[in-house]
């Protein structure tokens, strides 16, 4: 059984916010989508189950708006938004992913994306010269966990972070 939910109407969602006092701001970025169409596709995109949890960022009202590694699954014209921004809009979706199993702790990990992104411009072997004490010794490390010393921290994912981790625990337990 297929159970049809009414979505707001750009009437309804004025209505509304005028009852509620409120009255988006353009200049403040302040938008609501309206248009039933977007709103929808929004919706079938996500992929909801009976079990998620929907997290709407913005000052909207109620119409869903998606958790791990951002996506762009399309486009929205500015006029399906209330009031009509003065830019373009895009979707953007985020899938969550269990945290990857291993010896080190989240706090180690993210310790390590830090340094990683502290100076993002340069390979992983000289931005990581200060977490592993030495360029050489990141490289070593790096190479270790089965990582390109040359690469950039953006091009890692969360598991490799925690595989060089890992990998340098590893080195502090055998020494």
């Amino acid at each position: 059984m297929v159970t049809v939910v009414r979505l707001l109407t750009p009437g309804d969602v004025r209505e509304i916010a005028g009852r509620l006092g409120v009255r988006p701001s353009k200049r403040l970025g302040q938008n609501c989508a309206v248009e039933q169409g977007t709103v929808r596709q929004i919706a079938a995109l996500a992929a909801l189950g009976p079990g998620d949890v929907v997290l709407e960022v913005g000052p909207g009202l109620g119409s869903p708006g998606s958790p791990g590694s951002p996506g762009s699954p399309g486009s929205v014209p500015r006029s399906v938004f209330w009031p009509v921004p003065n830019v373009d809009s895009r979707l953007v979706a985020f899938i969550r992913h269990d945290p990857p199993a291993g010896p080190v702790s989240r706090e180690e990990v993210f310790a390590l994306v830090d340094a990683a992104f502290a100076q993002r411009h340069k390979t992983l072997r000289a931005a990581l010269a200060g977490w592993a004490g030495s360029a050489p010794e990141a490289e070593r490390l790096l190479r270790a966990a089965g990582l390109d010393p040359g690469a950039r921290g953006e091009s890692l994912g969360v598991a490799e972070f925690a595989r060089l981790a890992a990998a340098r625990a590893a080195a502090r337990d055998f020494a």
